[in-house]
């Protein structure tokens, strides 16, 4: 083997630290691109707060609406109302009758006393 050259060396030295440095630099660049970036992070957290919050009043509301009993109850009672308002019809009914013939039997004495 013969003498070192020294300045090929140092030529391919320098040949590898650029390449080196470049193919680092592609790097860096490559996983900057591809992260996500501080701001982007905090606005998505602030997303994810607002959904959070909206899921939870939703959850709220959904837990003091009736359920399927209380609606069937509710049902049962509006039933029995409504029977109670047609018994208090049929005799406001028969009561007002009852109030026409008493009103045409005192029209009627009254007209016979005359």
């Amino acid at each position: 083997m013969g003498p070192i050259n020294w300045d090929a060396a140092k030529v391919l030295w320098d040949v590898i630290q650029g390449l080196s440095v470049l193919a680092f630099t592609a790097g860096l660049w490559w996983l900057n691109r591809t992260r996500a970036s501080e701001t982007a992070i905090r606005r998505m957290d602030a997303r994810i707060d607002d959904v959070e919050r909206h899921m939870t009043s939703l959850e709220h509301q959904v837990e003091s609406l009736p359920s399927r009993g209380d609606i069937e109850k509710m049902r049962a009672e509006q039933a029995k109302t409504n029977q109670l308002l047609a018994q208090i019809q049929a005799t406001q009914q028969a009561q007002g009758q009852l109030v026409d013939r008493m009103h045409t039997y005192m029209m009627n004495e009254r007209g016979n006393r005359t």
